[in-house]
């Protein structure tokens, strides 16, 4: 499931921003999708995603955009599963 971010943009408090992501990853969850947080840039937003039961996430908090030869240097053969 994929919303334009145009749609998500509101100007919101703390508290409403975290209703909101735990609406969205619960309603994912009930219909058996997974949540894949794009853009996560800090460790607020990191432990807020993880602490709510995002799945996956991925953002500048890891890397910027790099190329594949780039990639495969910093990360290896490396598998990346979550634990359950």
């Amino acid at each position: 499931m994929s919303m334009p971010a145009a749609l998500l943009q509101i100007e919101a408090s703390e508290q409403i921003v975290q209703r909101f992501a735990e609406a969205v990853i619960g309603l994912a969850h009930v219909l058996r999708l997974p949540v894949v947080a794009e853009g996560v840039e800090n460790r607020e937003q990191l432990e807020l995603l993880s602490g709510k039961g995002c799945d996956r996430v991925q953002g500048y908090h890891f890397s910027r955009p790099v190329g594949l030869e780039k990639f495969m240097a910093q990360v290896g053969n490396q598998v990346f599963l979550k634990q359950e």
